[in-house]
């Protein structure tokens, strides 16, 4: 985790990492405020990798300015602080109870008061989530980005870190009590997961939606050892022994709350994951809160349950 860390920071904003451009180059913004910010400094995660409540992927870190996160901010200076070790430093502020700008923290700790709120009934997490950010680079709105130009950087940089610390979480514990196939399951939000190049296009099967625009996504390995070029040894050996599950969120509104929204664009259909699961259990065909059944989605719902 903290080796891209580090190479993120080897070079001072604007300049940016050579790792990341296939990243950069797979983003288009859509609107002058979806412009990637790439003269601040770059914020890849928040919380503890190594232990965690859930992991939480979103898009980007939102919006930042010069003050706090640009050249000779104090951002830069605990980034760079004696001694010189930015992914020692880095994971030190990501990690720590309070995230060091007010900012950041407020939105960390929602979050995960958020996270609590979708679990209510289900499970009740001491530790913090783990938040991954598709792109580190900070911008007021997202544009859009097409994952099958940046697989390669995906798979090498991305997703072996996410399924890393999702074996490192809470919800990963208690599913695995269970004594069944090995599953880890990892929340993402945001409709750049889902659209038509997210992470369907690059090896991760659709099994079946939550309501309208919730999805549930598992990864295909047969197709991704197939089509993309992964270098096993960085991922978890018992990586391909589990069933390893994205759940993609889609907010209805910009800064709508996390959870799951029975009517699209209805703020007040919000339903905790304990009313989903007895929905799918009970609710028949012609109802309008009905979920689509299917043998996946039997198991996926049997894990989380």
């Amino acid at each position: 985790m903290n080796t891209q860390t580090r190479d993120l920071f080897t070079l001072r904003p604007p300049a940016t990492a050579p790792f990341v451009a296939p990243l950069l180059a797979a983003y288009t913004p859509i609107a002058a405020d979806t412009r990637l910010k790439t003269d601040l400094y770059p914020e890849p995660y928040y919380g503890d990798f190594n232990q965690c409540s859930i992991v939480l992927l979103t898009h980007n870190p939102g919006d930042s300015d010069n003050y706090s996160k640009g050249r000779g901010s104090a951002f830069e200076t605990q980034i760079y602080s004696v001694p010189v070790d930015p992914e020692t430093n880095y994971f030190a502020m990501a990690s720590a109870p309070n995230f060091p700008n007010n900012r950041t923290n407020g939105w960390v700790n929602r979050w995960g008061t958020e996270i609590q709120n979708h679990f209510n009934g289900i499970q009740a997490f001491t530790k913090k989530a783990f938040i991954r950010d598709l792109i580190p680079y900070h911008s007021n709105r997202f544009g859009k980005i097409d994952m099958t130009l940046c697989s390669a950087y995906l798979y090498q940089y991305f997703f072996n870190q996410v399924i890393v610390a999702s074996f490192n979480s809470e919800l990963y514990q208690r599913i695995n009590q269970k004594g069944k196939t090995p599953a880890t399951i990892i929340y993402a939000r945001g409709s750049a997961w889902s659209n038509g190049n997210g992470i369907g296009s690059i090896g991760w099967d659709r099994i079946g939606r939550i309501y309208s625009y919730c999805y549930v996504y598992k990864a295909n390995f047969d197709k991704i050892l197939k089509e993309q070029h992964i270098d096993k040894d960085i991922y978890p050996k018992s990586t391909l022994d589990h069933n390893v599950y994205i759940v993609v969120i889609t907010p209805i509104r910009t800064g709508a709350r996390y959870g799951i929204y029975s009517e699209f664009r209805n703020q007040s259909s919000l339903i905790d994951l304990f009313t989903v699961i007895f929905n799918y259990d009970n609710i028949p065909p012609n109802n309008p809160l009905y979920i689509p059944h299917n043998p996946e989605m039997d198991i996926f719902f049997d894990l989380i349950r």
